[in-house]
């Protein structure tokens, strides 16, 4: 049984179209660029901080509602991808507040989590959304690990003529140096596929 799935998980490995670790370092680039949502990913030359800046632009869509959606973290898990679980520890005020996900790896590697800071500002009319992890805000659980370094935003970006733009950015340490095929999963398929879902509850 364990030969299988290590031979399941090889031929993944060697199957895997998208190479990440041929990307510059120290440089974002194009890896997704599909139905109006543009991905870039990013990899330190110094560090084993990975990140990501996933885009796009809805028409004539109502702002508020885009800022409801993303504020409501307890429902994040029906649309954000790989997401198993989230729901807000503590909230400050309407512009501050510790969040907590917990994200879904597969076999053989565990799955990982992590506090939020959240602080939410206006600028020039740009709605940003800052991310900031808080790795012992709460205790460690047990066979889940915990995600030390996180930093990324939403930022909501009113356009001409009723769109709006959004970006979503994080940049973080996956505490594990993963295969190809588990990174394009957390830096690719991930964000990508949340802005889809994202689209779909905004329409």
């Amino acid at each position: 049984m364990k030969f299988n799935k290590y031979f399941l998980l090889l031929i993944l490995e060697i199957l895997i179209s998208t190479h990440l670790t041929n990307a510059q370092d120290n440089k974002w680039i194009l890896a997704k660029d599909k139905d109006g949502i543009i991905v870039l990913t990013y990899f330190s030359k110094d560090s084993n901080i990975i990140g990501y800046m996933a885009t796009m632009t809805v028409k004539e869509s109502n702002i508020n509602n885009i800022i409801k959606i993303i504020d409501n973290v307890n429902e994040y898990k029906n649309w954000f991808e790989n997401l198993k679980y989230a729901k807000t520890l503590k909230k400050i005020n309407a512009n501050e507040r510790y969040d907590y996900y917990l994200t879904y790896l597969p076999w053989p590697f565990e799955n990982r989590d992590i506090i939020f800071h959240q602080t939410t500002k206006i600028v020039n009319g740009t709605i940003i959304i800052s991310l900031k992890s808080v790795p012992g805000y709460i205790p460690k659980k047990e066979k889940i690990t915990r995600i030390n370094y996180a930093s990324g935003y939403w930022k909501i970006i009113p356009k001409e003529k009723g769109k709006i733009k959004i970006i979503y950015q994080l940049s973080f340490d996956p505490e594990y140096n993963f295969p190809d095929w588990v990174l394009k999963m957390f830096i690719v398929d991930a964000p990508y596929q949340t802005l889809v879902n994202l689209k779909d509850l905004i329409k």
